[in-house]
């Protein structure tokens, strides 16, 4: 259960994180 959320949240702001860092590269 906490696992679970824990390990979700954790794909999610590392996707957003990745996304933002090729945001700054493209500039």
């Amino acid at each position: 259960g906490i696992l679970v959320f824990a390990s979700v949240m954790a794909t999610l702001s590392l996707q957003i994180i990745l996304e933002s860092v090729r945001s700054l590269l493209s500039h």
